[in-house]
């Protein structure tokens, strides 16, 4: 029989849905859930007392929203800081979670992993030689938990969980399992660049607003795009990044004239030669659009300068609206940053303080022999010297699959690679996520079947 549980409303993509509280080892956290109860009961046929005792046992099956974690890597979760650090909020990997800090590392909450947790190990395939500091777990740690998948309709493996980035083949059904999880078939504001057609040497642009039949010109959103004229050196990959451009900004004001939009879908399709690479670059991002914004691509994102930081270097995000940025990789250029000194050496590409307020879903560059992934804690890419600069973060980092674009490897630090420096990491998770009316915008979900513990039934 289905077991009561309070329940919170929520309006989310116009329907009204119920939010629970979830049980055993996911408990502080909320889902779109069905909550059952088996009871199985035993009796002795030779009394005249009938049931003589039973058991019970609860099981969720449970939708749960990805940015209510504060890391969740579906692939090997590495986190080997060289200095302090905290995690504030849950963290999960479907496969192994590793861990060798350099200083020491606490977990303020739970953490779980649906294979192992290797308490001050290190990844097999991992170069460095570490020397062990702390590992402190404030919370329950638990390995083996059930795996949380994404509703592909397909195996959840990382190639499959990519699709929800990329354009759909013509085939497929925007009703279809996979189709409803494609931020191409969700977004509000949908633009594709491609090659420049026959006698042209202007790109092709196909904009396509929801609720809007057809597609509309390039000029009705030229205003905020840009698709030509901006380009940069990235150095871990060693290409020219020719990027499309979105002024954030002014994204926000044609958003608040009447077209609302909290999600933007880029894909830029135009061939690259071997030494250069698509990009999506967001500016002028401090304040967005009223309903917040989820910004997606399957290209490479740049965010330039302060983004949704309506007071920059607090971490306090009460005045913060929904944000999230989703990727191939996602690159935090300082204020800094100047396209002119991207080809100079790491001394010219001096950061500045910034702070950046959005759930993080993208790829990352795995370990491999003789190469190390750089850990969550370089999970957000940086291309200037930060020393002596902090970057603070509020958000959630999540990791579902490997770079299929920016493949660099992470190489390391300093002026041997002159790649970048790392900032001061003033990272928190944005517990704004554990309110279902404060999610970002098209905020992607996981499925489980959670299972209770075991209880000895009333007779």
């Amino acid at each position: 029989m289905p077991a009561r549980s309070p329940s919170r409303r929520n309006t989310r993509n116009g329907a009204v849905t119920e939010t629970s509280p979830l049980i055993s080892q996911y408990r502080g956290l909320f889902g779109y859930a069905a909550t059952l109860r088996i009871s199985a009961a035993a009796r002795d046929i030779q009394s005249r007392y009938g049931v003589v005792g039973g058991v019970q046992q609860d099981i969720q099956l449970a939708t749960i929203p990805l940015f209510q974690f504060a890391i969740f890597y579906n692939l090997d979760l590495e986190i080997n800081p060289g200095p302090e650090m905290k995690v504030s909020g849950r963290v999960h990997s479907n496969r192994d979670l590793y861990s060798i800090p350099g200083d020491t590392l606490t977990f303020e909450d739970s953490v779980t992993s649906a294979e192992e947790i290797h308490y001050g190990l290190a990844h097999p395939d991992d170069p460095l030689r570490r020397t062990l500091g702390k590992l402190v777990f404030n919370g329950e740690h638990d390995s083996g938990v059930t795996s949380l998948n994404l509703p592909l309709g397909v195996e959840n493996t990382p190639e499959n969980a990519r699709q929800i980035l990329q354009i759909p083949p013509s085939t497929e059904h925007t009703t279809s399992d996979m189709g409803r999880q494609r931020f191409y078939n969700n977004s509000d504001l949908v633009i594709v660049v491609g090659n420049p057609p026959a006698n042209s040497t202007e790109p092709s642009v196909s904009v396509r607003m929801k609720g809007v039949a057809g597609t509309l010109p390039y000029s009705a959103v030229s205003g905020f795009v840009s698709v030509t004229n901006v380009s940069f050196y990235n150095p871990r990959e060693g290409k020219v990044v020719n990027a499309v451009e979105i002024n954030v900004g002014a994204l926000k004001t044609w958003s608040e004239s009447g077209t609302p939009v909290s999600s933007v879908y880029v894909a830029d399709h135009r061939s690259q030669s071997a030494n250069t690479q698509a990009g999506l670059r967001l500016v002028n991002g401090r304040y967005l659009p009223p309903d917040g914004l989820t910004v997606s691509t399957p290209n490479p994102l740049y965010v330039l300068g302060n983004y949704n930081a309506p007071v920059p270097g607090s971490a306090d995000t009460t005045l913060t609206k929904p944000a999230a940025l989703l990727a191939d990789a996602v690159n935090i250029l300082s204020p800094n940053w100047k396209d002119a000194n991207s080809w100079k050496g790491l001394s010219s590409r001096g950061a500045a303080n910034t702070t950046v307020n959005a759930a993080i879903l993208a790829g990352i560059v795995e370990t491999v022999p003789g190469s190390y992934s750089g850990g969550v804690e370089n999970y957000p890419r940086f291309l200037e010297d930060w020393s002596g600069k902090t970057l603070t973060y509020s958000g959630s980092m999540v990791v579902l699959f490997p770079s299929a674009q920016a493949t660099g490897t992470w190489k390391g630090t300093g002026s041997t690679y002159g790649i970048y420096n790392p900032p001061k990491r003033d990272w928190h998770f944005d517990k704004n996520f554990l309110d279902p009316n404060k999610l970002p915008p098209l905020t992607p979900m996981v499925i489980s079947v959670i299972r209770g513990d075991w209880r000895v039934a009333s007779r």
